[in-house]
């Protein structure tokens, strides 16, 4: 038998209809830089 695990993903509203959040999701590699240094620009 094979064991598989699952994780939920939740995207959560933020700002009304500008953008959301996405959780329950980890970023790999480069990936998780990338996105890291967008936010900080703000």
């Amino acid at each position: 038998m094979t064991e598989t695990k699952t994780q939920q993903l939740k995207v959560v509203p933020v700002a009304g209809r500008i953008g959301a959040e996405i959780q329950g999701v980890q970023l790999s590699g480069d990936l998780d830089l990338i996105f890291s240094m967008k936010s900080n620009k703000r």
